[in-house]
């Protein structure tokens, strides 16, 4: 029950370059990961994670071109619009990483791939209004991990939290 999306076509290439690059290079990217997302699941992505959390305001514009209902581009403590510095809406609704990625935290003060979900467990201990929105690679979370990942949802469900996708998340706001 939990979507999937896009990220970029090329995950090096964006994070390092995307602030510096104009429309053509950004919309090429992003259509490309369309192309190959729709390839593979014969359907168009619904939601798009910016790499690295990397973006520059044509991708935003590109996102709502390209159809997409809410983006998880960036860090925050709950869901907003994104607007220009005239009010202007620039891009679909956000949904932002609240929580940091395992490959974050591993190496910083001991945390270790056998701990790491014991980091995030402390940081969930309260629960915000927004409810949190936890970003995972698959190669990680989802398999290298995998172990790890399982106590962490453990350790949620222990701690009262109910397990929703973000297109879920979104709809309540709606």
């Amino acid at each position: 029950g939990f979507e999937v999306g896009i990220q970029c076509w090329d995950d090096s290439a964006w994070q390092d370059t995307v602030a510096r690059r104009g429309r053509p290079w950004t919309i090429d990217q992003m259509r490309q990961a369309v192309e190959r997302f729709q390839a593979i699941f014969a359907t168009p992505p619904h939601t798009h994670g910016a790499a690295g959390w990397q973006m520059n305001h044509h991708a935003f514009a590109i996102e709502n071109e390209l159809g997409f209902e809410y983006c998880t581009d960036c860090r925050g403590t709950h869901p907003f619009l994104p607007v220009t510095a005239d009010g202007t809406p620039l891009g679909p609704p956000q949904l932002p990483g609240t929580l940091p990625t395992f490959d974050e935290l591993i190496g910083i003060n001991g945390i270790t791939g056998d701990t790491v979900h014991l980091q995030l467990l402390e940081q969930t201990g309260s629960h915000p209004r927004e409810g949190h929105v936890f970003t995972l690679h698959a190669e990680l979370e989802g398999m290298k991990l995998a172990g790890a990942f399982e106590q962490l949802i453990s350790g949620w469900k222990a701690q009262g939290y109910e397990l929703v996708s973000c297109r879920d998340l979104f709809r309540t706001l709606a």
